[in-house]
């Protein structure tokens, strides 16, 4: 059985903090484009399944941050704000997830009008975290890496 539970941005956080307490896992948080604005659904498990829904207009978008009570949901966060453009206020960690550095800011793949990719003007090589010192060894995986090590 599942239950449908209505929250508004003030009271998501007590409310996901409650279900936490219950011993509840998240198990997805997922945007849903609506014709006026968003619609953006938590999905715990454990017993049975309980979908929290918070909706928001288009012009005043955007979700507190659940990071600091439930470690899964900055990660869900951070996609949603790559992906639909709804940040989450606060967040731990404010770094793109799903969309490279080159991916031009305000294009976001899964709203309606976004229409297609932009060109993407990326230099010769991606600029990654580069770490030196004792104890560092690089260890190098790829073109394809799919768990094998």
């Amino acid at each position: 059985m599942t239950q449908h539970l209505t929250a508004t941005r003030d009271d998501l956080a007590g409310i996901v903090a409650s279900l936490l307490d219950e011993r509840k896992r998240l198990a997805l948080v997922a945007a849903h484009e609506e014709p006026d604005g968003f619609r953006v659904v938590y999905v715990f498990l454990g017993g049975d399944r309980v979908e929290v829904t918070v909706t928001m207009t288009r012009d005043y978008a955007w979700l507190p941050s659940l990071a600091a009570i439930c470690y899964p949901a900055g990660r869900f966060e951070r996609e949603i704000r790559d992906l639909y453009g709804i940040p989450a206020q606060d967040h731990p960690l404010p770094h793109r997830l799903v969309r490279h550095a080159h991916w031009p800011t305000e294009y976001h793949p899964m709203r309606s009008g976004a229409g297609p990719m932009p060109e993407v003007d990326a230099p010769a090589s991606y600029p990654f975290l580069q770490v030196e010192g004792d104890g560092v060894y690089e260890i190098p995986v790829g073109p394809i890496h799919a768990c094998l090590i």
